[in-house]
């Protein structure tokens, strides 16, 4: 797997198959859309990518000092790797990229530097300053910019939707059991 934690000067040597996102404590949610980046770019000859960011984006916009990880980033790299992923982007998560708009981070990031050809994300992906673009400006932005866009709906454990905010409220209360 190959690194990257300067996308300002990287450009990628193969058109790619990206998702986007956090994922802290790599749940069955977020292994579902790695598992399906991987397979779908074997089957196109693309390279596997994760973008991420380090760190957390709570930690720098909302100020959120108190969040308590479930993973360490070096955690979460042996699991991609471990996954098949072949590019992985860690992203310093500052103000200024903080700062970037829906459309300048999709034809900046994921079009010019990273070849994307298709993006896979979660049902409530939300991207851009503010959080204000979700799935379907990503598929607007994929019309435009030609590449496609898959949604991974959600994923349930005995009809509890998964992710990393419950885990985390899991833990914090000690309930080892509903976090596994």
């Amino acid at each position: 797997m190959i690194e990257i934690t300067d996308i300002t000067t990287f450009i990628a040597s193969e058109p790619t198959v990206v998702t986007i996102g956090t994922f802290d404590g790599l749940h069955l949610g977020h292994r579902k859309i790695i598992e399906r980046v991987v397979q779908s770019a074997r089957k196109e000859g693309f390279l596997a990518t994760v973008f991420t960011f380090f760190p957390h984006p709570r930690m720098v916009v909302q100020h959120d000092e108190s969040l308590r990880l479930i993973h360490t980033l070096e955690e979460k790299k042996r699991v991609f790797d471990s996954l098949g992923i072949d590019l992985l982007v860690v992203q310093p998560f500052n103000e200024v990229f903080a700062q970037l708009t829906a459309e300048e981070f999709v034809s900046t990031i994921l079009v010019k530097h990273l070849k994307v050809k298709k993006v896979i994300i979660g049902y409530d992906h939300r991207f851009g300053c503010n959080r204000t673009a979700n799935i379907n400006d990503m598929r607007l932005f994929g019309e435009k910019y030609g590449f496609a866009v898959e949604e991974i709906s959600v994923q349930e454990v005995d009809a509890v939707s998964v992710s990393s905010t419950k885990i985390r409220e899991a833990l914090n209360r000690g309930d080892v059991t509903t976090a596994e």
